[in-house]
C-alpha cells in the first residue's frame, strides 16, 4: 500500500519528506535540542509521541498512530503486509491479528521516551492534567506512555492492573541523569522476562530462558558486563563508520541518477534537433511518420526518466535512513544509559547490515542510461520508420563499505 498520503485523527496529512542537498549539512547544524525535537516527533501525526514504538527499521511512531496506519491497510483490503511509512521497509504481515494487536506487540522505543524526558526537564508539566485543561507539576515519569505524570496520576497510573507489567513509572528527576535509571525491556518470546544477557556472537541482548535456549554454545554474558564500555567500544566505532559510509554512498547514488535524469534531458534536446534537421531532407509525405518517431521518442524519455526518479527516490529513501540512524547513534551517545545503548546499538547494527546488502545488491545491477535515434538514409516511399530508439547502458559499480560493519565479529568487542 503506497504511504505517500496517510491521516490521523491527531494530525494532518503525512507527505514523503522531499531531498534537499543540504540535508547532510542542516543536520549536522542542528542544537542538541533540535535534534532530539527531529526524533521525537511521530512522522504520521507530527507530534511530539506517544507511546512511542518502533518498527524493525527502528523508525518510530506513536502507538496509535502505527494502529491507524496498520487499520487503514487492513481496511483497503489490498494488502496484509505492512511496510514502513517512513523508509517502505517491509515491517510484518497482519492478516492473522488486528491493528490494535499488532501496535501493542511492537517493542517500546525506549530511547525515545529518554530524549522526551530530557525535554520536559525545563518545564516539567503533568501530560495527564494537560488533557483536562489544567496545569500541574510532573513529578514521574512512565517509560511506556512516554509521559509526565504528577503524584496523583502517577499513583493512580501504577494502581492500574493494565500497566504495572509494561508501565515502568520513575521519579522524573532519575531520567534528567543519563544512567540514572536504565530501560531494560521484555523479552518478545518470554514477555515476563526481562533481557539481561547478551549473546556475542549474534550481537544481541536476551533473556535468560533464550540464553539457555536459543543460544546454547554461543558466548552469553551479562548485558550489563558488555554496557560498561559499549558507547567507546571500537565496535560501535565501526557502526558509526559503518553508517558514514553508507550515508555518503547512498547520497552519491542518488546524485548519479538525478545526473543521469539530467543528461537524458540534454540528450533529448540534442536528439530532438538532429530529428527536425533530419527531416528538412525528406519529402513532405513523411510528416506522419516524423510524428511517429517523435512521439516515441517522448514515450521512451518518460519511461526512462520514471526509472531514475524511482531510483533516486529509492536510493534517498535509504539516505534519510541513514541520516536517522546517525542522529539515533548521537543521541546514544549523548542522552542514552549504558544498557539502552546496547540494546538500540544491537538494532542498529542489525538495519544496517541489511541496508548494506541492499544497497550492494541494487548498485551493482545499477545501469546508465542513454538515448539516441538511428537514421536510415536511404529512403524510399516504402520507409514505415524514420528512426529507432537506442539505449546504452553501462555498470556504475558497486558500493564500497567498510569489511567490518553492522555483524562484525564481536570478539573485539571489550566485555
Amino acid at each position: 500500500m503506497s504511504s505517500s498520503i496517510f491521516t490521523t485523527p491527531k494530525g494532518p496529512h503525512l507527505k514523503k519528506r522531499q531531498h534537499s542537498s543540504a540535508s547532510v549539512q542542516s543536520r549536522k547544524s542542528e542544537t542538541p535540542f533540535e535534534s532530539i525535537l527531529n526524533l521525537t516527533t511521530c512522522h504520521l501525526c507530527k507530534k511530539d509521541m506517544c507511546c512511542p514504538k518502533h518498527l524493525p527499521c527502528i523508525h518510530s511512531f506513536c502507538e496509535a498512530c502505527i494502529e491507524f496506519y496498520v487499520q487503514q491497510i487492513k481496511d483497503t483490503k489490498s494488502s496484509s503486509h505492512v511496510s514502513c511509512p517512513v523508509c517502505e521497509m517491509p515491517a510484518a504481515t497482519v492478516s492473522n491479528m488486528s491493528a490494535k494487536e499488532f501496535a501493542e506487540n511492537l517493542p517500546t522505543s525506549t530511547l525515545i521516551s529518554t530524549l522526551m524526558s530530557r525535554k520536559c526537564a525545563s518545564s516539567p508539566s503533568c501530560n495527564r492534567c494537560k488533557e483536562r485543561g489544567r496545569e500541574s507539576k510532573a513529578s514521574s515519569w512512565c517509560g511506556y506512555c512516554a509521559q509526565a505524570l504528577c503524584d496523583e496520576h502517577a499513583d493512580y497510573h501504577k494502581d492500574l492492573t493494565t500497566t504495572k507489567l509494561r508501565h515502568p513509572v520513575v521519579k522524573l528527576k532519575e531520567m534528567l541523569t543519563p544512567g540514572n535509571f536504565e530501560f531494560v525491556r521484555k523479552c518478545k518470546y518470554h514477555h515476563n522476562e526481562e533481557m539481561t544477557h547478551f549473546c556475542k556472537e549474534e550481537w544481541t541482548p536476551c533473556c535468560p530462558i533464550c540464553a539457555k535456549v536459543m543460544h546454547k554454545g554461543c558466548t552469553v554474558v551479562l548485558l550489563h558486563q558488555v554496557a560498561i564500555n559499549i558507547k567507546m567500544d571500537p565496535s560501535t566505532m565501526r557502526l558509526r563508520k559503518a553508517v558514514d559510509t553508507l550515508e555518503t554512498e547512498t547520497e552519491k547514488l542518488f546524485q548519479g541518477r538525478m545526473q543521469n535524469k539530467k543528461k537524458l534531458d540534454d540528450q533529448l534536446k540534442f536528439e530532438q534537433g538532429r530529428l527536425r534537421e533530419f527531416r528538412e531532407k525528406i519529402n513532405t509525405h513523411l510528416d506522419e511518420l516524423e510524428d511517429n518517431l517523435a512521439t516515441e521518442l517522448d514515450a521512451f524519455h518518460t519511461q526512462k526518466q520514471t526509472e531514475l526518479e524511482k531510483e533516486a527516490k529509492a536510493f534517498k529513501t535509504k539516505n534519510n535512513t541513514l541520516n536517522f540512524y546517525k542522529m539515533l547513534l548521537d543521541s546514544i551517545q549523548e542522552n542514552s544509559g549504558n544498557t539502552q545503548a546496547v540494546q538500540e546499538l544491537a538494532a542498529i547494527r542489525t538495519q544496517t547490515k541489511t541496508m548494506e546488502d541492499e544497497i550492494k545488491m541494487v548498485s551493482a545491477r545499477l545501469k546508465s542510461i542513454d538515448i539516441s535515434v538511428e537514421y536510415p538514409y536511404d529512403l524510399v516511399k516504402s520507409t514505415t520508420r524514420l528512426g529507432s530508439i537506442q539505449q546504452k547502458v553501462a555498470h556504475i559499480g558497486r558500493v564500497g563499505t567498510p569489511k567490518s560493519t553492522a555483524r562484525s565479529t564481536p570478539r573485539s568487542f571489550k566485555s
